[in-house]
């Protein structure tokens, strides 16, 4: 989980993410500011009515270098973010994600 972290059971903070419905401009992620309209959009994601959808993987590979599938932890909504470019964003989870799933994706970004 090298762009995100589970740091309680209902808050994830996540260095890149994307909200559905919004097409993500080309070039990098981790150029966002705060002030840009792609950050902007994360902050106000619930004027519009956008959902935010977080998923999670435990490693970016496996042993053959298979990446392993995300996991989804449910929807959320912005939080605050700290510093930028890149931008990295707090969000709460609607919903606790289950016990099992939290120590794991503990374990993984330990």
């Amino acid at each position: 989980m090298r762009s995100g972290l589970v740091l309680t059971p209902t808050l994830a903070h996540q260095a890149i993410v994307h909200p559905p419905r919004v097409r993500v401009p080309r070039g990098s992620q981790s150029a966002t500011s705060a002030d840009s309209d792609v950050g902007r959009r994360y902050q106000r994601h619930r004027e519009p009515g956008t959902h935010v959808l977080l998923f999670v993987r435990k490693r970016n590979a496996d042993d053959r270098g298979v990446a392993p599938p995300y996991v989804w932890l449910g929807l959320a909504a912005y939080v605050r973010h700290e510093g930028e470019r890149p931008m990295p964003i707090t969000w709460r989870l609607r919903r606790p994600i289950l016990p099992a799933l939290f120590v794991a994706t503990r374990l993984a970004a330990a």
